[in-house]
């Protein structure tokens, strides 16, 4: 089990490193001693009080595997830190072995089926993801000729006139049996795979997989989405697959510089979506259930078409993924472990220190609390990685380079080769920039600020600046010299109906600090004091 990282944070931290260690930890914890270390699925909570962690079969290994390492490559990618090699070594092995079988697909043995091979179609996302970052990081070799031999099986298995995964492609390959699932709603299988098919393009050339990105991508939006962005029936029940599909056809329409597609996404984003997110970041887990259980996965999907969509044509989306960053992914982080009791005799592994394993995942969150009810599930490996690929991206968005000077999109703390940026967010308005460049220093103006509370001064005297939409211009021709930009948020109330329930939501500034009423286990929303 990996050392232990100081878990002493409030719930509205916004030091993404900590953040990420934090979920890195939670990953490393998930292997079972008692299985030859088969990773875990998740933990849930019983209704004794009690957790336990558990397996899964048909989206166990060939799911979380890949998810995994795509979690654990990224944050290595984004902080300059070898990953733990251990549990790196674990997550590898189980991928490539659920992979290696004649058609290089993530498969796994069905015990309903005489333990006949299977194929999930839906884990072919998290599959090739893995893949990709060990081709990517650590050049091996293995995973190159998987990954290579995967994408052909995929292309093969593609009808390239209904742009489906199709079943008859599977029967005239003899697989029928092993490739059942291939039939599932769009969203649950080629619409997922886009981004990841694009990833490994970027990567390797491959042009079978530019191909598939693009007959995926077409296929998906005509038969999930309408030309107004509302969902269809194809689109179905499971949102991260739907949000999953977007966010990469959404990057895939901006590489190809496809303007059609790219609004067509955003209005399924800011119409045919809206319904199932609230204003601070909140996503159901299911879209036509009736329930107030959401989900982590689809919150970082979001932030990604945000950014994306701020990057690419219209900036003021930053302001929106940062508000679901602060008020919804961050706080649905597990950060503390009062609300469960140790088995006190654990009967193994799974049931073994649970209150410290738990620290760091991510799961399932009600509008107002981490669990819906008393025996719900705590967190999840794969949920996990959505959540962290959704941070690392946000990262990369912090502080870009243009034109006008170095820009400040997000305002968080990071650093780079542009500029050097402390936040003190959400407590105190009050933003310190070094710049390592000698450009214009370009600052977001965040929303819900007090008129004429927006002050710039430099370390020696008042700075020289303009406005341009929402964003300040500091003009600045030299490097190492320290800036402060202060303002003050404010607080307000609103009632917001967050599918068909209403809450009372008080936000300070664009900071969501309590959402009222808190039903449900372990409350997302804690104490806050603009003085801490």
């Amino acid at each position: 089990m990996e050392k232990k990282i100081d878990v002493d944070i409030q719930w509205y931290n916004g030091d993404l490193i900590k953040r990420l260690d934090l979920a890195t930890q939670y990953l490393c914890n998930m292997l079972d001693i008692d299985k030859e270390e088969e990773p875990f699925f998740g933990i849930r909570r019983r209704s004794d009080g009690t957790a336990i962690a558990n397996h899964a079969v048909h989206i166990g290994i060939p799911h979380i595997t890949g998810r995994a390492l795509d979690a654990l490559l990224y944050t290595e990618e984004i902080l300059g830190r070898s990953t733990p090699h251990h549990a790196e070594n674990v997550y590898t092995r189980y991928l490539l072995e659920c992979c290696d079988n004649e058609d290089y697909l993530p498969s796994f043995f069905d015990s309903e089926q005489q333990n006949a091979r299977v194929v999930e179609f839906h884990n072919l996302r998290e599959a090739l993801e893995g893949l990709t970052w060990l081709i990517k990081l650590r050049d091996n070799e293995v995973a190159r000729k998987f990954a290579a031999h995967f994408v052909d099986t995929v292309y093969s298995l593609t009808d390239f006139n209904s742009g489906a995964l199709s079943y008859d492609m599977a029967k005239r390959m003899g697989r029928e049996k092993e490739f059942k699932s291939i039939s599932h709603a769009y969203p649950l299988v080629q619409g997922r795979l886009v981004g990841a098919m694009l990833k490994y393009y970027r990567l390797t050339g491959n042009l079978k997989a530019l191909e598939l990105c693009e007959v995926h991508s077409k296929s998906t939006m005509q038969n999930c989405f309408s030309p107004e962005g509302l969902l269809k029936d194809q689109a179905a029940n499971h949102i991260h697959s739907i949000t999953s599909s977007l966010s990469g056809i959404l990057e895939y329409a901006v590489s190809t510089k496809n303007p059609i597609l790219i609004d067509q996404v955003r209005k399924v984003y800011e119409i045919g979506l809206k319904e199932f997110y609230s204003s601070y970041g909140w996503c159901k887990e299911q879209a036509w259930l009736e329930t107030d259980q959401g989900e982590a996965n689809q919150v970082g999907d979001l932030i990604q078409i945000q950014l994306i969509l701020a990057a690419h044509l219209d900036r003021k989306y930053y302001a929106h993924a940062e508000k679901f960053m602060r008020s919804s992914l961050l706080p649905s982080q597990v950060l503390k472990n009062y609300f469960i009791e140790e088995v006190p005799s654990p009967t193994g592994d799974h049931e073994y220190n649970m209150k410290e394993r738990m620290i760091g995942g991510f799961g399932f969150p009600t509008p107002s609390s981490h669990l819906q009810k008393e025996d719900s599930s705590i967190n999840t490996l794969d949920i996990t990685q959505g959540a962290v690929q959704g941070i690392c991206e946000f990262t990369k968005h912090i502080i870009t380079d243009s034109d006008l000077g170095i820009l400040l999109n997000l305002l968080f703390s990071w650093e780079n080769n542009l500029a050097e940026v402390k936040s003190y967010l959400p407590n105190d308005g009050r933003i310190v920039i070094i710049p390592r460049i000698a450009k214009n220093i370009v600052v977001r103006i965040p929303d819900r600020i007090k008129p004429i509370s927006l002050n710039i001064h430099r370390e020696d005297g008042v700075a020289d600046y303009f406005t341009i939409d929402n964003y300040v211009v500091i003009r600045n021709s030299e490097t190492d010299l320290t800036y402060e930009v202060t303002f003050i948020p404010e607080t307000f109330e609103e009632v917001e109906f967050v599918y068909h329930k209403p809450y009372q939501v008080t936000w300070y500034g664009e900071q969501v600090i309590n959402v009222s009423p808190q039903q449900g286990i372990y409350p997302m929303y804690g104490s806050f004091s603009n003085k801490d």
